[in-house]
């Protein structure tokens, strides 16, 4: 097994509720070229006595970093993923929109999901990944004087990762979510994620077995 393959970041806006969560206006952003994820553990909390550990509460999850490259960021994209506004000037007798990057800026959180593409004894496998709140840094800009051959330049952002607001019998505060089983086409893994992160009004989210549940989340 190996993964060989990426597509289809797909961002949504997040929204809460106490701890209750909702998203609204799935959007792909862009197209993939590479990402990664790193989680930040706190560290374990050990009691000492007699010389020993005599006790230990494991670190939970504190955040997380993305990052996202992808075949370009254009600035209408810009806008939705980190918060940009928007004013209009005349230019020879048009009217243009500018993106302004201000003290204005506000980044929103989100939702994200992405596909990554496996190879399983021979068959080609689909995995959504899904964060359910992060929040895009600003992206930085790089371009370089076209030559005789063109160097493509990719664009790169980072997102912080947290823990989710959601908490009910099914979720505990997430932070990654995915389907137990690959799915066989790409498009089967795309719906998966819009269905994550646009659930419709009777979509209550998954359920989990008796066994698996557990008491007094909040």
């Amino acid at each position: 097994m190996a993964i060989k393959g990426l597509s289809k970041p797909i961002c949504s806006t997040y929204q809460v509720n106490g701890n209750v969560v909702t998203y609204s206006e799935p959007y792909t952003a862009d197209y993939a070229v590479e990402y990664s994820f790193e989680a930040k553990i706190a560290s374990d909390n050990d009691l000492y006595a007699d010389n020993n550990i005599k006790e230990s509460a494991a670190g939970k999850f504190a955040s997380g970093s993305l990052t996202l490259k992808t075949a370009d960021l254009t600035p209408s994209l810009s806008k939705k993923i980190i918060g940009l506004r928007t004013v209009t000037r005349t230019v020879a007798g048009k009217e243009v929109t500018d993106v302004v990057y201000d003290d204005n800026l506000r980044q929103p959180d989100l939702g994200f999901g992405i596909i990554e593409e496996h190879e399983i004894d021979g068959i080609t496998k689909y995995l959504p990944i899904i964060f359910p709140k992060i929040k895009f840094n600003v992206p930085g800009n790089a371009a370089t004087t076209r030559g005789n051959e063109i160097e493509w330049k990719t664009r790169e952002v980072t997102a912080k990762v947290m823990r989710s607001d959601q908490a009910d019998e099914n979720y505990n505060h997430p932070w990654q979510i995915s389907p137990e089983e690959l799915y066989d086409t790409e498009a089967e893994a795309e719906e998966y994620i819009k269905a994550v992160l646009s659930p419709k009004e009777e979509d209550t989210g998954g359920t989990v077995p008796e066994e698996n549940k557990t008491e007094g989340i909040g």
